[in-house]
């Protein structure tokens, strides 16, 4: 095996930053831009004077119905991978039957953002069948290629729908499910989980979402009834929670937790009425007053404009309403959501030149905390050429989950840099932007820019004629930012048209500035080149 060193020579304009080719984007701020654009179709005030409540009833997680259109098919839920080895951790389990039982533990009622958090459940999977022995082996269940009515339709000229299904466990079917739901390490005494005599999915669109036939239908288990703590009065009540042993292979596999239920309703601001959905698709806590709740909502008149009020995302997301800021918020049970004027303290961010002679400075985007997200400013239909350079968010902690810069000549699209770090990528991201109350927050991109090469791995080795990835990254170090895309706003190549709410957008297409990236071996010879995009 002989080892080729990577030599890459990188080529830029400007060790300044710079931003994406887009006059901005579609969904960005309103303010003070500069530049007359296009008003949006008039509608009615929205003025939000104070709380306004709105009663949700619970329905099943698997309802699908007219309302609700695009619903994705299956409830989300978290997953558990699971495998051949049991946990250290358990104190007993039962005895099993399967030859290769597979183990796993989920952890719910925690923060998606704080790894640490929630509390962890064990469980095992088993088969009440009998497993074939040791060395011999079963014909694993067919993945879906074709069977004699797709060949005859194919001879037809018709072409059949057929269902793509999951490959079964060729020594087992795992019909029994151990679940530590008393959390006390103990898979002994908490009773077993039989498979589910009809499942949720058949029930989700009037059809199987999954196609007919297919045979992971059968692998949805009977649901569990989790206790979580919901707070004085309440206390501690119990939550269902629909097991779905997803895929499996002969030593691994994936199950499923879905919440069995959620809350919806209907809202009515300013002349606009949406279906409310409130579901626990991340992470699992039982009750709807976490911020991270998922937030659905469908319009029930047709779009005459991209400007909705309300939009969905995280209940815990900030949202701005006829100039507005508001915020959501539920009951922990889930029976009722508040819409309310954001009263909180507020500070300054905005985009500074970092000891450059700029004066074109401008952002738009969206800043994330630990309670959701906040945009910059309001939604504009069509984007300004010129992006406001401070804006007056809540006051808190932030990561720029998403934002485009002007800064000069350039414009850079960019997010945190812990996105793609190994060393970090696994711990809580840090918030670095810090808006006060009484100083403003600067974006001043006062380091100098780095190249980071995140493939491939030093001291890798490579055979010769085999293919070797590269991957770059533009890192602001000082601040954390990776920039994903570099444009020159003074260089127009074109124009970029979209519809959106209805009408034809046009917005302005520059030229990126992407590196130039030159590979040679050991020897000194080059090996390949070529233009190669950040991001």
């Amino acid at each position: 095996m002989r080892k080729i060193w990577l030599i890459a020579g990188l080529v830029l304009t400007m060790l300044a930053l710079g931003p994406p080719a887009r006059a901005a984007e579609p969904d960005g701020p309103a303010k003070k831009a500069g530049a007359k654009q296009k008003a949006p179709a008039k509608k009615k005030k929205a003025a939000l004077k104070g709380p306004v409540v709105f009663t949700m009833e619970e329905v099943s997680a698997f309802e699908f119905g007219k309302d609700t259109p695009g619903r994705y098919p299956i409830p989300r839920g978290p997953y558990a991978r699971c495998s051949a080895s049991p946990s250290k951790e358990v104190k007993a389990y039962p005895k099993l039957k399967a030859q290769r039982p597979l183990y796993g533990a989920v952890s719910f009622g925690g923060d998606p953002l704080d790894p640490k958090s929630g509390k962890t459940y064990y469980f095992v999977l088993d088969a009440s069948g009998e497993e074939s022995p040791p060395g011999t082996t079963k014909e694993p269940a067919k993945e879906a290629t074709k069977d004699s009515g797709e060949e005859e339709a194919a001879k037809a000229g018709v072409k059949k729908r057929t269902s793509r299904a999951i490959v079964s466990n060729p020594a087992a079917k795992f019909d029994r499910l151990y679940f530590d739901r008393n959390g006390d390490l103990d898979l002994t005494n908490d009773g077993v989980v039989e498979l589910a005599k009809q499942s949720p999915f058949k029930t989700s669109r009037e059809a199987d979402p999954f196609g007919p036939g297919s045979p992971i239908l059968p692998q949805v288990f009977d649901a569990l009834e989790v206790p979580f703590d919901f707070g004085p009065p309440l206390g501690e009540k119990p939550f269902r929670i629909v097991p779905w042993l997803a895929s499996v292979t002969r030593d691994q596999g994936i199950l499923m937790f879905i919440p069995a239920t959620m809350r919806k309703g209907k809202i009515k601001l300013g002349g606009e009425e949406y279906v409310a959905l409130l579901t626990q698709s991340r992470t699992i806590t039982g009750r709807y007053d976490s911020p991270l709740v998922q937030l659905e909502l469908y319009p029930v008149a047709p779009a005459t404009s991209a400007l909705r009020l309300l939009r969905p995302g995280s209940l815990g997301d900030f949202r701005w309403i006829d100039g507005q800021l508001a915020t959501l918020s539920a009951s922990p049970t889930g029976d009722k959501l508040t819409l309310q004027p954001y009263r909180g303290d507020m500070g300054i961010l905005e985009v500074g030149p970092g000891g450059r002679t700029i004066t074109d400075l401008g952002m738009v985007g969206t800043l994330v905390s630990k309670q959701g997200t906040v945009p910059l400013g309001e939604p504009t239909l069509v984007p300004p050429k010129t992006l406001p350079r401070q804006y007056k968010v809540p006051v808190g902690d932030y990561q720029p989950v998403s934002l485009t810069i002007q800064y000069g000549r350039l414009r850079f699209a960019c997010r945190p840099s812990t996105d793609y770090l190994p060393a970090v990528s696994s711990k809580s991201p840090a918030f670095s932007v810090q808006v006060r109350k009484d100083k403003p927050c600067v974006l001043e991109f006062s380091g100098k820019p780095e190249v980071v090469f995140l493939g491939p791995p030093k001291n890798q080795s490579f055979k010769p004629g085999g293919q070797v990835a590269i991957r770059a990254m533009l890192s602001e170090p000082w601040q954390k930012i990776m920039i994903t895309g570099l444009w020159d706003t003074t260089k127009k190549t074109g124009d970029l048209k979209y519809r959106l709410g209805g009408e034809e957008v046009t917005v302005p297409e520059y030229a990126r500035l992407d590196p130039q990236i030159v590979i040679r071996n050991a020897a000194g010879e080059e090996v390949a080149q070529g233009r190669m995009p950040f991001g």
